[in-house]
């Protein structure tokens, strides 16, 4: 399935999608250096925050193996212990 295409309605690659996401966002004023990519790493720390289980996080951000879902999650990981918090949860 494709869900963003070019103004003449071909598919965007990933590439170019990621681009366009990066344009998109200058030009609505968020700072420089805000990307999807980086969207993607702050929802995959706040999931892992609220408890998500590592197979959610794999199955909504699409991840393939464990070792990339912990790539994205260690942010939430690190903020625990540095908060004083890193304590085993449910969702572990």
């Amino acid at each position: 399935m494709t869900f963003l295409v070019t103004a003449a309605g071909r598919p965007r690659s990933n590439k170019a999608a990621s681009q366009w996401f990066s344009k998109a966002c200058s030009e609505a004023g968020l700072a420089e250096g805000k990307s999807a990519h980086g969207l993607r790493k702050l929802r995959a720390a706040m999931f892992r925050e609220n408890g998500a289980t590592k197979d959610q996080r794999k199955a909504i951000l699409g991840h393939e193996s464990d070792a990339e879902e912990a790539l994205y999650s260690k942010s939430a990981d690190l903020q625990r212990v540095i908060s004083g918090t890193d304590f085993p949860t449910l969702a572990e």
